[in-house]
């Protein structure tokens, strides 16, 4: 991870570089077994650091047989970054709210089976609660969680009961609030504030406007198109 950022960004070269790293420890008393990673990008684009990331990833998944899963905030990230990952080689099944929910169904089985090799989920956060994949080991989070409760939940599926798991996510300056709430927590041993969840709450307008129709779930329709 480091030698990435040294060798893309120019760490240790360039005092005003646009890279930034924080690890920490823990993030939330729930997730300390999990290893977090922030990278803080400028304007350089997010695909070139992405595909590097992904080559450590592949090592790691070959000595240990794991998997890892890609977030991102809207449908047409979601679609960029499975068409350049496969275009580098990746096998890639996808989750988002454009995929009708039986061929969404189906992608998720290939990548829970790893059929035909799949290693990577490429989704929204419609994959980011009650998804339960032990060997998955890394999160991606090619786009930056909008709240605190969706980076816990989107982090929640590596390192299932207590195995090892790593979060890596890119930052902008935008980005720092969440950031900064989850340094906070760190710093001073104190659970994470959540303030909400813009998926949940989506979910909850829909579920408030539908009466009796059920939130959002692996078989139902999205609103992500953001």
């Amino acid at each position: 991870m480091k030698k990435i950022a040294e060798d893309y960004f120019g760490l240790g070269t360039d005092p005003q570089n646009q890279y930034k790293e924080i690890i920490e420890k823990s993030t939330h008393m729930n997730l300390t077994h999990l290893n977090h990673e922030f990278i803080h990008i400028a304007d350089f684009d997010k695909m070139k650091p992405l595909q590097l990331l992904m080559k450590e990833f592949k090592k790691y998944a070959r000595k240990h047989n794991t998997s890892c899963i890609v977030f991102c905030n809207s449908v047409k990230s979601s679609r960029a970054v499975e068409h350049t990952l496969a275009e580098a080689g990746f096998k890639t099944a996808s989750m988002h709210g454009d995929i009708p929910p039986r061929n969404r169904e189906r992608n998720f089985e290939r990548f829970k089976e790893r059929k035909d090799g799949t290693q990577v989920l490429v989704a929204t956060d419609l994959a980011s609660r009650g998804l339960d994949i032990p060997f998955v080991s890394h999160i991606y989070n090619f786009d930056f969680p909008k709240t605190n409760s969706d980076y816990l939940h989107r982090a929640g599926r590596a390192g299932r009961a207590g195995r090892e798991g790593f979060v890596v996510s890119m930052y902008r300056e935008k980005d720092t609030p969440v950031l900064r709430a989850m340094q906070e927590s760190h710093e001073n041993l104190e659970p994470i504030q959540i303030a909400g969840s813009a998926f949940s709450m989506r979910n909850k307008e829909d579920f408030a406007k539908g009466g009796n129709k059920k939130p959002v779930s692996l078989g139902a329709k999205e609103n992500d198109r953001l």
